[in-house]
């Protein structure tokens, strides 16, 4: 690569960094020589010298050429650092899969919920001995509390907190900023 070349960039970057079509791209590079050829892996083409040759149609003009491939080069190198970032967070354990994690989630809850529908029918016996009461009523009281209950915490909204997300219980009243299903807590 030469001392004063741009990024390389394939036809599929160059054409979500512009917008433009795949035709298009190539109408406007098919006099310029590729920076590399990775055969199957692709043709990729130096940043400085596609970006204003797609801009201007594949002409010389370069009135707008400078600006638009300064906020061009501003584009790719912010996209470049958070792919870095995200590479560095997963190699460092800090990024794990949404979906690994929401069947951890759905496993743990399913092991703290199952001992705590169990408990009235091991309980209900003893305590209505202890208090006098009915036996079978005061079951049927501890079961349905309990389920409505493990309901409340099932449904709880996620909150953000220092160092990651919380599940907060509806009766906590904590101001916290609420997640939705599609959003991500930041790193």
């Amino acid at each position: 690569m030469a001392k004063n070349s741009g990024n390389p960039l394939n036809l599929r970057e160059l054409s979500e960094l512009t917008g433009k079509g795949f035709r298009t791209i190539r109408a406007a590079l098919k006099n310029l020589k590729p920076m590399e050829d990775r055969g199957r892996g692709g043709i990729f083409y130096d940043s400085r010298e596609a970006l204003p040759l797609i801009y201007n149609g594949g002409g010389t003009d370069d009135s707008d050429g400078d600006l638009v491939l300064a906020r061009e080069r501003a584009l790719l190198a912010k996209a470049q650092r958070e792919r870095i970032e995200l590479q560095t967070a997963a190699e460092s354990g800090r990024l794990v899969d949404k979906a690994k994690a929401k069947r951890l989630a759905a496993e743990l809850a399913m092991a703290q919920s199952k001992p705590w529908t169990q408990w009235p029918a091991r309980v209900y016996a003893e305590m209505a001995a202890e208090l006098g009461v009915d036996g079978v009523k005061l079951h049927q009281v501890l079961d349905e509390h309990v389920r409505r209950q493990l309901e409340a915490v099932a449904t709880a909204p996620m909150h953000t907190a220092k160092g990651g997300v919380e599940l907060s219980p509806p009766w906590s009243g904590e101001d916290d900023e609420v997640l939705d299903d599609d959003d991500e807590p930041e790193l």
